[in-house]
């Protein structure tokens, strides 16, 4: 069987189980902020970490008529989105956790007020302490 170009089957199970291990976290943070309210979701991401993002609002469209919106995050840091407020949830990832363009979108949120929650692999990294 031709192996696939570049890929890592170590790295791909001690993602899988680093995302098995935060599924508590996660539930427990999901559950604040849905008490907390919002009114619609952006997911926003580049390149790679896109990909993964557009499934997960497919998924979530399928769930609640909230408005969801897919982003590139520097084309929603520059050319912006009117649907885009304070009562907004935005979430984002970064396998890295340094990625500049969302790096960006983040600090951009965070000064306006908007909620912020990041996804990476590294707890160390801005994206984890910060968003």
């Amino acid at each position: 069987m031709k192996e696939l170009l570049k890929f890592n089957k170590e790295e791909y199970l001690d993602g899988a189980k680093l995302i098995i291990d935060s599924q508590s976290i996660a539930e427990k943070k999901a559950e604040e902020i849905y008490k907390e309210g919002f009114e619609n979701i952006f997911f926003v991401a580049v390149g790679g970490s896109l990909a993964p993002m557009m499934a997960i609002a497919d998924m979530a469209k399928q769930f609640t008529t909230m408005p969801i919106f897919i982003e590139q995050a520097n084309e929603l840091l520059y050319r912006g989105n009117k649907n885009l407020t304070k009562e907004s949830l935005v979430i984002t990832m970064s396998k890295s956790g340094d990625t500049k363009e969302t790096v960006e979108i983040s600090k951009y949120c965070s000064k306006k007020n908007i909620r912020v929650v990041s996804f990476t692999r590294d707890e160390k990294t801005l994206l984890a302490q910060k968003f």
